[in-house]
């Protein structure tokens, strides 16, 4: 093709892209609002039944920020695809070396962190997720990974691990101060000998310093006892046991509190088992054991997969993140809340939250047979009865603590202001809210376990008026962090674990 030729082409082709999407867009402002309307109302029942089948249950507002969405996410693609194309057609063999070297420069990139893992820290590229693991953690033929030990590292303007401006939810940013001992845990040093050790997963390693931390806050109410942390983020069951082989046994610990979380314990369990091939993998559901074990231990081919791959994705994320921005301020125009946000009423305070609970609504939705007969379950059984048998066997005493996830505490107080994409998954989650925590539960009174049921303090605790749970994040505030504290303080206080309806039981 002529160069003059496509250069013309290009222009004219451009100038017409840009004015038939000025037209849509001043229609759609001037017009748009009113079809929806129209449609939705059912002016026109046999169009309105083809485009909006589901509008019975279903507000407007869903289908005027859903068009909202689709007309940003339209508008950017194709002029995203035309700038593409038009650089392929002016300027073919400069596209080409340009991918070329850029692939070579990942390449050489890649290879130099390979060969000098300690520039890792240098770089900070942790939010690649292949870097993130090679950065952070060692592997481990049983737990997985571990944590790599003395690691010191701050991390400033943390406002939550979901935290976006998508959302147009204020979240005042902290500090968070981390150090993780000789062991991997996070702790300012390994204790040689401890009277009690919290063994579990983020629950009970987060925190903004260690201080702040739920092991730390109940060792400050137990004068004269000490308390080590033995939490580890995204671990579950099967490592707490072997945390509890390894590293808890040798502190001869009076107690050991295994923290079992409601939001994710039995497919963490699930995951351990597909990662060490006794189960096969159902449906697309990331397993994260998978993919650290393969970052860290995986053939040289499979890590620069999985570096090339982690890094196409960031680019990719950050695209959706600059549509889904410029989303988000057009339904701020309107006046409208972005339709994950819950809003939530308690204590006659206004709280906006974000529940992401997916592993968990997934989970409760199985019938309870289905999940009584689950692999994930059938393992907690087993791990939870050695848990006991090896705590009776050196003469410690065994405590489950149950860690209730956010949506089963606050759930039930969103408002009709909330989101509409919430509010549909609230009323498909609702019924089946206490299904995981009853059946643990029947587990730990079948095996004749002590157990600390945290859901029922904290509901009394929200029907107070306490916010226990951090706005953009699954994790506990430092309220949530201290109730959950008092409450497990006071029980070993007693020395002996009563039974209470509902709290504390065997």
């Amino acid at each position: 093709m002529n160069p003059h030729f496509r250069k013309h082409l290009v222009l004219w082709t451009g100038c017409g892209l840009v004015i038939c999407l000025l037209i849509s867009w001043i229609a759609y402002g001037l017009f748009g609002t009113y079809l929806i309307e129209a449609l939705y109302w059912g002016q026109w029942p046999g169009i309105s039944s083809k485009i909006m089948g589901v509008r019975a249950d279903t507000p407007l507002t869903y289908y005027l920020q859903e068009v909202d969405r689709r007309m940003v996410v339209g508008t950017f693609w194709i002029v995203i695809s035309f700038l593409a194309l038009a650089l392929v057609l002016k300027k073919p063999l400069g596209v080409i070396l340009a991918c070329c070297s850029g692939l070579l420069s990942f390449t050489f990139l890649f290879c130099v962190l390979e060969f000098f893992p300690f520039l890792l820290n240098s770089f900070r590229l942790d939010f690649i997720q292949y870097y993130a693991y090679r950065a952070n953690y060692l592997p481990d033929s049983t737990l997985v990974y571990r944590e790599k030990p003395r690691t010191v590292a701050r991390l400033s303007n943390f406002r939550g691990h979901y935290y976006s401006p998508v959302y147009n939810v204020d979240v005042p940013p902290v500090t968070v101060d981390l150090r993780i001992d000789e062991e991997g845990f996070r702790n300012s040093h390994a204790a040689k000998q401890a009277d009690i050790a919290v063994i579990g997963d983020s629950y009970t390693e987060y925190g903004d310093d260690e201080a702040d931390t739920f092991g730390k806050r109940v060792e400050k109410k137990l004068a004269g006892l000490t308390v080590t942390n033995l939490g580890k983020a995204g671990y579950g069951p099967f490592q707490y046991l072997e945390v509890l082989k390894r590293y808890g046994i040798n502190k001869k610990p009076t107690y050991v509190l295994l923290c079992f979380y409601e939001g994710n314990d039995l497919n963490d369990t699930e995951d351990y088992l597909q990662w060490r091939g006794e189960i096969q993998k159902h449906g697309s559901r990331r397993n994260e054991y998978v993919e650290v074990h393969r970052a860290l231990t995986g053939n040289l081919a499979e890590r620069y997969r999985m570096a090339l791959m982690g890094t196409i994705q960031f680019t990719l994320k950050q695209i959706i993140f600059l549509m889904d921005l410029i989303t988000s301020k057009l339904w701020e125009m309107r006046g409208l809340r972005h339709p994950e946000i819950a809003v939530v009423t308690v204590g006659n305070k206004d709280y906006q939250m974000l529940f992401r609970d997916i592993d968990w609504s997934k989970k409760i939705m199985n019938s309870t047979e289905q999940l009584v007969e689950s692999a994930s379950f059938v393992k907690l059984r087993e791990i939870l009865k050695e848990f006991k048998s090896i705590c009776e066997e050196y003469t410690i005493k065994p405590i489950v603590v149950f860690i209730p996830n956010r949506t089963h505490i606050y759930g039930e107080y969103s408002t009709a202001r909330s989101g509409t994409r919430w509010l549909r998954q609230w009323r498909e989650r609702a019924d089946h809210t206490d299904k995981v925590e009853l059946l643990v539960l029947s587990l730990l009174k079948e095996l004749k376990l002590e157990f600390i049921d945290l859901r029922s303090a904290f509901t009394r605790e929200a029907k107070s008026g306490k916010m226990l749970y951090l706005p953009l994040d699954s994790h506990w505030n430092a309220e949530g962090r201290e109730s959950a504290a008092v409450l497990v303080a006071d029980l070993l206080k007693a020395k002996a674990i009563p039974s209470a309806s509902g709290t504390v039981g065997q």
